[in-house]
């Protein structure tokens, strides 16, 4: 039987300048939206919130948020395995922060694929996702 995958990705409210990414420093981040795409649906999904105006917001309220957490929880129930780029060392972090389910967000940690976990355990070091693609012909 074929693993069925949720794939997701963070995108965060603050922006950091400079090459050295340490981004701990400048916490909370905030998240500014999250998209995820699942192999059992052929569209990708967007979360973000929205202003009293209705335009987005430039940062997902709370509620927003664990809205999502949720979402990727009763998925990963449904059978399907959550999937990141580098979701262990930043994305459930915040996802955690920005929540409140640090609990949650643990369990999901533990349970999903990280791409560029697997990348560091063979290589010994970690590659930016950019480079990853590049590496495999994928623009974007």
């Amino acid at each position: 039987m074929a693993r069925k995958y949720l794939a997701f990705d963070i995108e965060t409210a603050k922006v950091i300048s400079g090459t050295d990414f340490n981004w701990r420093p400048h916490r909370p981040l905030g998240i500014t939206c999250i998209a995820s795409q699942s192999t059992e649906c052929g569209e990708p999904r967007h979360w973000l919130s929205h202003t009293s105006s209705g335009t987005p917001a430039p940062q997902m309220a709370r509620a927003d948020v664990v809205a999502f957490v949720r979402y990727l929880s009763s998925a990963m129930t449904d059978g399907l395995v959550p999937l990141s780029w580098n979701g262990l060392a930043f994305d459930f972090d915040i996802l955690a922060e920005e929540s409140g389910l640090a609990d949650e967000c643990r369990t999901l940690a533990r349970n999903h694929a990280d791409m560029m976990f697997h990348v560091v355990c063979e290589k010994g070091f970690p590659v930016a996702l950019k480079n990853a693609a590049s590496g495999l012909g994928v623009q974007g």
